[in-house]
């Protein structure tokens, strides 16, 4: 009986290291498993983050913006003295040069001294034109030559064109075919202007009677 109590006690003994090496076996194999899936997410992580990288790249530049090239400003054309009026539609203007160039202006037929009004319509033109400066515009844009007589019209300081004054003051008649380029609606309306108000060589004794020829003489400074 004290025989089989040893054997009892001595297996017990043995149970206890054996259940506890089975813990531990237990506890490693774990261990192993977890290290396993970590390093096997880990890698996975590591080569979808390079695909994204290859996948997108780099965030793309921007263009620089473009150079701003400023506009180079038009050259106004140049202004001229009026030195000399032949009538009140044919001038005289004088160059930085010195050279005199003779404009006919466009859309105008201003009768001549020996004809009605044409002594009221030479002492306008050249009271309003003599010394002044004068832009002249030609339907080419190139400025009045030299040689011979140039078609223009010509612009006061004030912006206003000679000729629309010209036509609403009476002091001459508008001729669409002198007028190749010229603002034909503007001197229309303003030699209706006239007429409607008989003003100048409209009303009476000539009732638009503004025959004659050119005179011989000019005004000048």
């Amino acid at each position: 009986m004290c025989s089989n109590r040893r054997e009892l006690g001595s297996n017990s003994m043995d149970l206890v290291p054996a259940n506890q090496r089975a813990t531990k076996n237990l506890l490693a194999m774990s261990l192993k498993i977890s290290l396993t899936v970590f390093g096997m997410l880990f890698t996975l992580a590591t080569i979808c983050g390079l695909s994204t990288e290859k996948t997108h790249g780099s965030p793309a530049a921007k263009p620089a913006p473009a150079a701003v090239v400023p506009a180079k400003a038009a050259t106004a054309p140049p202004a001229y003295p009026v030195t000399s009026v032949i009538d009140g539609g044919t001038v005289e203007v004088t160059g930085a040069d010195g050279a005199r160039r003779r404009i006919t202006v466009r859309g105008l037929r201003a009768p001549s001294v020996d004809a009605c009004f044409g002594t009221e319509s030479f002492a306008w033109a050249a009271e309003t034109l003599i010394g002044t400066k004068v832009t002249p515009r030609t339907s080419s844009g190139e400025p009045p030559g030299t040689v011979g007589t140039t078609d223009a019209d010509l612009i006061l300081p004030d912006g206003t064109n000679y000729a629309v004054a010209a036509l609403d003051g009476g002091y001459a008649s508008y001729v669409a075919a002198d007028t190749p380029g010229a603002p034909v609606p503007p001197l229309q309306r303003a030699e209706r202007t006239a007429r409607s108000a008989e003003a100048g060589l409209w009303g009476p004794p000539c009732h638009g009677n503004a025959g004659g020829t050119s005179p011989a003489t000019s005004a000048s400074p």
